[in-house]
């Protein structure tokens, strides 16, 4: 039997596991009946954008990252920071995180041969050949809402989920470019028919 030809499905599927472990799945969902060529002005629920401590699941100084990631990327859509009294969309977000477990079975429960041995011929059964694979994982949802400030209801809902497993460990310069990219990767279809 050929060794390296046998590994190979082993180790394809170890490859698209892990690739698929830090993939970002970016989902939305919207009011379609909501205006949103009538929305030009911003603001964040009130206290989200003050204070020292945690907030929405996250410490204050990645609170804050996303603040900027958020203020960047409304600002890039034309978008303009309003007071929270008078702007037509309320922003708010949210973190959250649980442990995942994937269990994966692959391989085949029975193999066999077929060929000319010593002495005999025929099909014979070699043995199992299923294997399973386990990946337990800390995966996490960041949610940013958009609430129509003056009918004061949610409107537009985006958000992303991924493994977070190390991110603790990151420097504050790679921590702000994670939010950079989550949060571009959620607006990255508002308003609603922009990039459609």
């Amino acid at each position: 039997m050929n060794t390296r030809t046998s590994r190979f499905p082993l180790a394809a599927f170890v490859s698209i596991t892990l690739a698929a472990c830090n993939t970002t799945e970016y989902y939305r969902d919207y009011d379609p009946a909501a205006d949103f060529d009538g929305y030009s002005t911003f603001a964040y629920v009130e206290g989200l954008d003050e204070g020292h401590t945690d907030r929405r699941g996250l410490s204050a100084l990645d609170a804050d990252r996303v603040i900027a990631a958020l203020d960047a990327e409304l600002a890039a859509a034309g978008f303009e920071v309003a007071s929270a009294a008078t702007a037509d969309l309320w922003v708010d977000f949210s973190f959250s995180s649980q442990e995942v477990l994937d269990v994966d079975t692959f391989g085949t429960g029975f193999s066999g041969g077929f060929g000319t041995y010593p002495y005999r011929s025929g099909y014979g059964a070699i043995g199992a050949g299923q294997q399973i694979s386990v990946d337990q994982r800390t995966e996490g949802t960041l949610v940013v809402d958009l609430i129509d400030r003056e009918a004061e209801r949610l409107v537009w809902r985006g958000w992303a989920v991924r493994a977070i497993d190390g991110f603790d460990a990151r420097e504050p310069e790679e921590r702000a470019a994670a939010f950079r990219s989550l949060i571009a990767g959620i607006l990255e279809r508002f308003p609603p028919g922009s990039a459609d």
